[in-house]
C-alpha cells in the first residue's frame, strides 16, 4: 500500500537539537514537509493545542516535562486535542523500566538510539498501517497493546496450554 506522505503534519519533540535537525532531514526525504519542532514536552503540549498534527515523534528524557509525562497528558488529559494522534517514541534507554512504561502510556511504536534510518523509517511505516483498535479506559489510553496472532489456537493453547488443540478444530 503506497502512502502519499507529503500531507503529514509532524510534531518532533526532542531536546536534542541534532536529533531535531537529523529527524527533520529524514522526513523531508520521505517527502514530508510539515514538520514542527519542539524541544520540550511542555512546548509539544502548547504546539498541538494550536496546531494539528498526524504523528508525535518524541524523546523520553526532557525537561521539564518527559516523554512518557507527555504521553500521559497526551492520551488522558481533557486538555489535549487529540488523544489518538499516533506517538513514535525515540530513546537512548530502553531498559526493562522505560519499554513497559512507555507501553503503559499508550505509544504507539518505540524505537531505541542509536536509530538506523532504516529502522526509523519501518516504525514510521508501521504506525501509518497499523490497523488496531484505540482503547480508552481508566487506567490507560492508546492503542491496543495486544498483537493478535494466535494461528486459530484456543486461549489456552495461546497461554501455554496445549498447543494442539485450535478453534473449531
Amino acid at each position: 500500500m503506497a502512502f502519499d506522505l507529503s500531507k503529514l503534519r509532524i510534531l518532533v519533540v526532542d531536546d536534542s537539537r541534532q536529533t531535531r535537525i537529523l529527524l527533520r532531514d529524514i522526513l523531508k526525504t520521505m517527502g514530508i514537509s510539515s514538520i514542527y519542532e519542539v524541544a520540550d514536552g511542555s512546548k509539544a503540549m502548547e504546539m498541538i493545542k494550536m496546531q494539528g498534527v498526524d504523528i508525535i515523534i518524541v524523546d523520553q528524557y526532557m525537561k521539564p516535562v518527559t516523554g512518557i509525562e507527555f504521553l500521559h497528558w497526551l492520551r488522558q488529559s481533557p486538555e489535549s486535542p487529540n488523544p489518538f494522534t499516533p506517538v513514535v517514541m525515540i530513546t537512548g534507554d530502553s531498559t526493562r523500566a522505560i519499554t513497559p512504561a512507555a507501553r503503559d502510556a499508550g505509544v504507539s511504536a518505540f524505537v531505541a538510539k542509536p536509530m538506523s534510518v532504516h529502522n526509523f523509517i519501518n516504525k514510521l511505516m508501521f504506525v501509518l498501517r497499523d490497523s488496531r483498535k484505540f482503547i480508552k479506559a481508566k487506567t490507560y489510553a492508546g492503542p491496543d497493546r495486544r498483537f493478535r496472532v494466535d494461528n486459530g489456537l484456543t486461549r489456552a493453547a495461546r497461554r501455554g496450554g496445549d498447543k494442539k488443540k485450535r478453534v473449531n478444530a
